[in-house]
């Protein structure tokens, strides 16, 4: 009501780009996501706050800035954390193109005469890709039937928060003031929690199993089912997931190097430090 009497209203932003979310709106929680019948999504340019958010280092690790941002551009979202990691870095790129516009720089070093080149990647081809993304989401194996789902930004943010803090012991144990016998039982115990991680993660995306001898949807059944299968089972789950991964992935970013004109490859990542800069 207060809008309709500000005389500015007519300056206020407005939805700049539409993106159709890969998950086609499934996954979501009843409540978190007011999908329009189109289909498409409404994603405004960030504010100036948005961007000094952006800016704050702690809330950049722990996930913060982001459903802040996320909140503020896409209206259409209630719950930013609920959001399935397939339908996150087309909502970012969104979001940065509304802001920046369609191009965004990146660097590319040559391993061959360490020159640092310079390249402008269109964001809309990344935004067609997306697309043809598809979560796929039933496996069979022997007499199992698995259904999965994609891990929602806050597991996955969880997650991650997890892996970086063991990542940072695995890290220490390179520290020559520790002594040897140290740094083996460091190792050897951050080593296990990382594996954990993995196999938990890996269980966290299954949403349910079926065999001849009873079905569960129960995520501590299904927990211990993860921790208890033979190699061959549990190779083919993390088969289909890596696969699932690559095929919801951008493309590499292909360019010559313009010193040596050396042919040169990178992944396109979008780090939320430096994606909005």
């Amino acid at each position: 009501m207060e809008n309709q009497n500000n005389p500015l209203v007519g300056y206020f932003r407005k939805p700049e780009v539409y993106v159709e979310l890969p998950s086609r709106g499934n996954y979501y929680k009843p409540g978190i996501l007011d999908l329009p019948p189109n289909g498409e999504v409404g994603i405004f340019p960030m504010t100036a706050r948005d961007e000094l958010v952006l800016k704050t280092p702690d809330a950049l690790l722990n996930g913060a800035s982001t459903v802040e941002v996320i909140k503020s551009c896409v209206p259409a979202i209630n719950d930013p954390w609920e959001i399935p990691s397939v339908d996150m870095d087309p909502l970012l790129i969104g979001v940065r193109i509304a802001t920046y516009g369609e191009s965004m720089d990146i660097a590319i070093g040559c391993p061959e005469c360490q020159e640092k080149n310079e390249y402008s990647v269109d964001l809309t081809t990344l935004m067609d890709q997306v697309r043809d993304w598809k979560f796929e989401e039933h496996l069979e194996i022997d007499d199992l039937k698995l259904t999965f789902r994609p891990l929602t930004y806050k597991e996955l943010n969880t997650e991650s928060l997890r892996q970086f803090e063991e990542t940072k012991i695995l890290r220490i144990v390179n520290d020559e003031k520790i002594d040897e016998q140290k740094k083996r039982e460091l190792f050897q115990e951050s080593f296990l929690k990382l594996t954990g991680l993995t196999v938990d993660i890996i269980g966290k995306t299954i949403k349910k199993v079926e065999s001849p001898k009873g079905s569960t949807d129960d995520p501590k059944h299904i927990a211990e089912f993860i921790q208890n299968i033979d190699r061959k089972t549990f190779s083919a789950i993390q088969d289909h997931l890596d696969t699932q991964k690559k095929l919801n992935s951008f493309k590499n970013f292909k360019g010559k190097c313009n010193k040596c004109e050396k042919e040169l490859e990178t992944p396109i990542m979008f780090d939320n430090a430096n994606f909005f800069v």
